[in-house]
């Protein structure tokens, strides 16, 4: 598997609907179509390059800025309490931990190191007393390939043909500090096609607030984008779950206190059969450094693929 977002990635910047006619089967039973789920929420990027997820060029260190590897943010009040009940995670079903430095341990370039197997490692990946991960990815930082952000993000070992059984992965988090110049992070994707089955097909965002999904087609058309959660602020939990239910529809879901949706799409078929993958953490949107403690900060008390 390839843990560097493919070129090809720009080509599945798409429409989850191949014939855009196709229903969108919600939580509450009701039925939207295709065109009427396709516009953004508010304040979500239009497209998949407006995530970062095109071939750009190595991004040089903010000027003025001194930063150091080893820079650990300040934490959160409350981040204790939040993870007082959880169960250890455990890292067995990841292979591999991409992370926000160089393969020399700078914070520049975009050629990111990846750690095989998925470990902890200080103070990217973290793990509170009571078993939580704390992800931790500074804006600015070192990049994969065809990125334009940095991440400390998980890397699942279980690859699967997309469509042909179901596959799931669950988690529940807080969203601990957003980058200041995009306040965005992505929680979670599902990869398919592309190199090692390497492309995103769902990205699962978090930003200013609102929780939204983004699914792609494998073809040229616009994404389409799913808000799943409203007002959720800093530091509240909130769980997310994305199956791919493996009868050719997809179902993206979440809920947080007093709030709950989901939706249940046909998987494209260019998709079907295709080699693929989930990932988690700490894919931060930031533009840029404002300083050692700009970045995007995640807490997961639980995480899960089934």
């Amino acid at each position: 598997m390839s843990l560097t977002k493919s070129i090809a990635i720009s080509v599945v910047a798409a429409a989850v609907l191949v014939a855009g006619a196709a229903g969108v089967t919600m939580a509450a039973g009701t039925t939207t179509s295709a065109a009427s789920a396709a516009a953004a929420p508010d304040g979500a990027p239009t497209s998949a390059s407006a995530l970062g997820v095109i071939s750009v060029p190595t991004r040089a260190q903010p000027s003025g800025t001194s930063r150091s590897a080893a820079a650990t943010p300040a934490r959160t009040t409350g981040a204790a309490n939040a993870s007082a009940a959880t169960s250890s995670i455990s890292l067995s079903s990841w292979a591999g931990l991409v992370l926000p430095i160089n393969t020399t341990g700078g914070l520049s370039g975009n050629n990111a190191k990846v750690l095989s197997p998925a470990r902890l490692d200080s103070p990217w990946l973290t793990q509170t007393s009571s078993g939580a991960l704390r992800f931790w990815a500074p804006s600015g930082a070192a990049t994969t390939t065809h990125s334009l952000h940095a991440r400390t993000e998980l890397e699942s070992a279980i690859k699967y043909d997309i469509a042909t059984h179901a596959h799931t992965l669950t988690a529940t988090l807080r969203i601990q500090r957003l980058p200041k110049s995009n306040p965005e992070i992505c929680v979670a994707q599902l990869h398919a096609g592309g190199s090692g089955g390497s492309n995103p097909f769902v990205m699962v965002d978090y930003k200013s607030g609102k929780l939204y999904v983004m699914v792609a087609s494998g073809t040229s058309v616009a994404a389409n984008f799913y808000t799943l959660l409203t007002n959720v602020p800093l530091d509240a939990a909130f769980s997310y779950r994305v199956s791919d239910n493996g009868n050719g529809t997809l179902t993206i879901g979440a809920n947080a206190s007093g709030q709950s949706k989901s939706y249940t799409v046909p998987i494209p078929s260019v998709l079907r059969g295709v080699s693929g993958h989930f990932s988690a953490g700490d894919y931060e949107q930031g533009k840029g450094s404002a300083g050692a403690t700009d970045g995007g900060e995640v807490l997961f008390t639980a995480l899960n693929q089934t």
